[in-house]
């Protein structure tokens, strides 16, 4: 498969792109657009395989300020008029006058800024994945849903979440080290990879976080104990994205505590792995 990589001048830094595969036929080039904003282009390489099944040329970029379009000391980028008007040059540099545009969480913001404000030419079709139109909607659909919990579920707050996650998660690992097979290596191994794609993107990261403990109370083997973490897990989330957002380490310091965890599995080590994840529920 061709893979092409490069970067584009844009402002005082440069855009990395990447393209995979060649368009046959009169198909039309499909353009990622990823989320954060600050995450990656990254977790859009699981697609790679699409270009040679259907013929078509995918094209993927890092956002200025974003992975390998990183520039420092210019806060001043980080707004959606200049990330569309990079995508306006991305478009132009690679010659990608004719598309199919995909955004993901907030790169589906942008594709609906786009289309609306923007009225681009030569877009033949958007795709939108998990994303809003609306933040303020959004956060009004999240309260309604929420009121048709029981009073007493609705009133749980983060201390009690905690408390909860603690009890059962150091039981959890400790049994998957004993327990673990080799499928549940693989779904932790591949869980654990995408939370390492999405390191800067709060929402997709607190998911493929979530994904991953989920993966690990599988590997206990107990129903009981994974139906209970399961169950739990609509707490988890809010919990996992306070964390990242507040704790005093970095993402890539977090991130080496998830891998410690996950090698004290692999090697079979349970007072490791109980070790392990006590101190990531200590952060």
């Amino acid at each position: 498969m061709k893979i092409r990589e490069g970067y584009i001048p844009f402002k005082e830094g440069k855009t990395y792109y990447r393209i995979v595969g060649e368009c046959t036929g009169n198909k039309k080039p499909l353009l990622y657009l990823h989320g954060g904003p600050g995450s990656t282009h990254n977790n859009f390489e699981i697609m790679d395989d699409l270009a040679e099944k259907d013929g078509r040329m995918l094209v993927m970029y890092d956002q200025i300020g974003c992975g390998n379009s990183y520039i420092e000391g210019h806060p001043e980028y980080f707004n959606a008029e200049t990330w569309i008007e990079e995508l306006k040059q991305v478009r132009t540099a690679l010659d990608l006058s004719e598309i199919h545009l995909m955004g993901q969480s907030w790169g589906g913001i942008m594709t609906i800024m786009y289309a609306l404000d923007y009225k681009p030419q030569g877009i033949k079709s958007y795709i939108l994945s998990s994303t809003l139109p609306s933040a303020k909607l959004w956060e009004i659909e999240q309260h309604r849903r929420i009121s048709y919990m029981e009073q007493k579920y609705q009133k749980i707050s983060l201390n009690d979440i905690k408390e909860a996650r603690n009890c059962l998660e150091v039981t959890i690992a400790h049994l998957a080290a004993q327990r673990r097979n080799e499928n549940d290596i693989n779904d932790m191994a591949e869980a654990l990879k995408k939370r390492k794609s999405l390191l800067t993107d709060i929402k997709e990261n607190t998911d493929a976080d979530l994904n991953f403990h989920i993966s690990v109370a599988k590997a206990s083997h107990n129903a009981i104990l994974t139906d209970m973490y399961e169950s739990i897990a609509c707490y988890l989330e809010s919990q996992i994205a306070e964390r990242n957002e507040n704790s005093s380490l970095s993402a890539a310091e977090i991130d080496r505590l998830h891998e410690v965890l996950f090698e004290a599995i692999l090697n079979s080590q349970p007072e490791k792995a109980a070790k392990a994840v006590t101190e990531i529920l200590e952060i």
